[in-house]
This record gives C-alpha cells, sequence and structure tokens, in this order.
C-alpha cells in the first residue's frame, strides 16, 4: 500500500500554508503507525495525473479539499482505475457557505461516487460527514486531521503579575474566526488584571472578513492597558517560536473542523480558550464564543492553572489515538 496526501501548492504564499501543514502532520503520524505515505505538494490537476504515470505503486490519493473539477476528477478515477482516491472536505458547513464553487463540486462528486468503486467524498470534521449523510442520504468518509509531535511539548512558567501578558489570537481574518469577540475578551482579561498587554493577531490574510482587522484596531487603540501586535504570516517552524512567546492563544471561532492552531498551541504549552465548535479539547478550555465576558473568565483560569497544559495535551493524544483508528479502518477496506 502506498498513500499519497496531495494538495495545491501554493508554497510561495506564506499565509496559505494551511493544508501543506496538515499533510505534514498526516503523513509523519500516518508514517509513525505504520502507514507509508507520502506528501505531493502539486500546481493543478494535471500535475497529479502526470506523477501518478510514473508511479504505479500508488494505491490511495486523497485530495486535502476540493480544489479539482468534477470533469477533471472523473478523468482521473477512469485513467487510474486501481488507485482508490478521495477528496477531502477541510471545513465544516460554516466556512464552506463562503465558497460557492466548493459546494457545486461536492455535490457533483456525491454524484460521481455512485458511478466509480475507486472514488470516495469524504470529510476532516465528523459534524461535516454526519450532516452529509444526514441531508443527501449519501456516505462521507471521516479522514481526520492529525496533529504530530515530534518532540515532548514545551514546558513553560506561568504567567505572573509584573511580566507583561501575551494572547494570541491567530488564524484567518474570517468572520467566523470572530476575532472581535476575542480582541474584546483580550481587552477585558488586560482591564481585570490590570497588565500590560500585547494581543498578537495574524495580519495580512483576509477572507470575507474585510473590515474586520480595521475594527480590531480601533476596539485596542488607546486602551489603557493594551496593545494590538500584527504578526505577519510566517513558515509553521517560526510560527511555532511566536506561539511559544503566549501566555494563553484565544480561538472562540463559530465553526471549525480541527483548528491547527489549539493543537501547535499545546505543543508549546500554551492552552486556548475556545468555542464548542473544537469539540476534542478539554471542556473547561471552551466558552460561550459569543459572550466576551465569559471568554476573559475561561483565560483568566486557565492562565493561573498549573494543569492546564497537561490536560489538553491527553485531549490532543487521545484525539490523535482515535483519528489514526479511522484512517486504518478507511485503508483496510
Amino acid at each position: 500500500m502506498k498513500l499519497i496526501l496531495c494538495y495545491k501548492d501554493v508554497s510561495t504564499q506564506a499565509c496559505h500554508v494551511g493544508l501543506g501543514v496538515t499533510a505534514l502532520n498526516l503523513a509523519a503520524s500516518l508514517v509513525e503507525a505504520g502507514v507509508y505515505a507520502e506528501i505531493w505538494p502539486v500546481f493543478d490537476g494535471y500535475a497529479l495525473r502526470d506523477r501518478l504515470k510514473v508511479s504505479p505503486d500508488v494505491t490511495h490519493v486523497v485530495m486535502l479539499a476540493p480544489w479539482v473539477d468534477t470533469p477533471f476528477l472523473r478523468g482521473l478515477t477512469a485513467t487510474f482505475p486501481k488507485v482508490q482516491f478521495t477528496v477531502t472536505c477541510h471545513s465544516n458547513i460554516g466556512f464552506l457557505q463562503c465558497d460557492a464553487w466548493s459546494v457545486k463540486v461536492i455535490r457533483e462528486q456525491m454524484e460521481l461516487e455512485r458511478d466509480r468503486l475507486n472514488f470516495r467524498v469524504s470529510g476532516n470534521s465528523k459534524v461535516y460527514c454526519d450532516t452529509m449523510v444526514a441531508a443527501y442520504r449519501r456516505p462521507c468518509q471521516h479522514l481526520p486531521n492529525l496533529h504530530h509531535m515530534q518532540l515532548p511539548p514545551t514546558s513553560r512558567e506561568r504567567w505572573s503579575k509584573g511580566t507583561i501578558l501575551r494572547i494570541g489570537i491567530f488564524g484567518a481574518t474570517r468572520v467566523l474566526k470572530n476575532m472581535g469577540t476575542a480582541v474584546a475578551a483580550a481587552l477585558i482579561t488586560a482591564e481585570t488584571l490590570q497588565a500590560e498587554t500585547e494581543i498578537w493577531v495574524s495580519a495580512g490574510r483576509e477572507e470575507g472578513g474585510k473590515g474586520v482587522m480595521a475594527a480590531c484596531r480601533n476596539m485596542v487603540a488607546g486602551h489603557t492597558y493594551a496593545r494590538l501586535v500584527e504578526s505577519p504570516w510566517q513558515p509553521w517552524a517560526q510560527f511555532h517560536s511566536t506561539v511559544r512567546k503566549m501566555n494563553i492563544l484565544l480561538q472562540p471561532s463559530f465553526t471549525e473542523s480541527f483548528n491547527n492552531v489549539t493543537a501547535d498551541g499545546i505543543t508549546m504549552g500554551v492552552p486556548s480558550v475556545v468555542g464548542p465548535a473544537i469539540e476534542w479539547v478539554p471542556r473547561d478550555w471552551q466558552a460561550d464564543p459569543d459572550d466576551a465576558t465569559e471568554l476573559a473568565k475561561t483565560a483568566m483560569r486557565l492562565i493561573g492553572s498549573r494543569r492546564a497544559a497537561a490536560r489538553g495535551l491527553r485531549a490532543l493524544e487521545n484525539y490523535n489515538a482515535a483519528a489514526i483508528s479511522a484512517w486504518k479502518q478507511y485503508l483496510a477496506a
């Protein structure tokens, strides 16, 4: 068996490396679990087809995100009938509503699955997969993200009064990422603790969230304790170094399918306050994403906790174990 994890290569833009990071984590975790996997970043479907022509030992191709149109995919499955193909949707329904083309091809490819024994649709979120099954009475394979930990998680000292409090709000500037409420929660935290606070945000990628960053700047401007730090998008290793500086992360998304930032924080010993959409974390990390006061209270409790990071690690390990099992079931079938 030879598994290929394939994604559209946009490596020249650090702000769009998310799928590459997902592929890297998947491949490393699966190889560690005894599954042979390779990563193929490709420019387009033609590049994928050309590589398959000279790789007769490939048995499975998992295409991360719906980036190939259905007629071309139909041709691929016919040209390589011994290869099992799947297209994995990397978002839940909430984010997909902003991407009409992806919704269109997902519906088309659900029908393609009826005609091709070597093709399946899939998703990295069980909630998404369950929705597809319930809404359309069509199967949807659950192929969850994995987060590989090469080294033991970083341990770090808790924040102490008199030092700078650093709060990270990282990710694409999308409306459903709920960045404004996160900034408000950070301001409440700074005001309550009367602490000099840096609110770090990812800058330079507004996807359906134009005006959000400007609003956040206006929220923080002139605040007694807080200032906004706009962090440019970085390669993954550099981003880890940035996350390690934080005392707490805020990720109160209204919708998610995994959230790499929360997992990155765990590997750096930094807990996160999240909405219930990120359901795999400890329950007491979750708060109402529409209530900045509740988010702030949760953040302050986690900032002072001696055990938060360790409990986050256990949650991630449990998640990874279940995800490996799901992948092995798919590959065995």
